[in-house]
């Protein structure tokens, strides 16, 4: 379906909102998550079907768990920077 991949990314960029990131308006698909006063916590990025987040601090800890209880997640690599 030609749609397919246009409505993935509708529900999963709402996924994302409702954890506590916000979508950068410079970048369609690059969302952060800020601590109280405003720097950024975390960031993600989507690509098609794919990922990549790097953060720290607990608005960025929390806002990953709460995604990561409504996504099923088919592989997921971790490094440290």
């Amino acid at each position: 379906m030609r749609e397919a991949p246009r409505l993935w990314y509708l529900k999963v960029k709402q996924c994302i909102i409702d954890a506590g990131f916000q979508e950068l308006r410079t970048g369609k698909g690059a969302f952060v998550v800020r601590f109280p006063d405003g720097s950024v916590s975390g960031m993600m990025v989507l690509h098609v079907d794919d990922a990549c987040f790097a953060g720290e601090g607990k608005p960025f800890d929390n806002a990953i768990a709460e995604l990561m209880s409504k996504l099923t997640i088919g592989q997921e690599d971790k490094w440290e920077f």
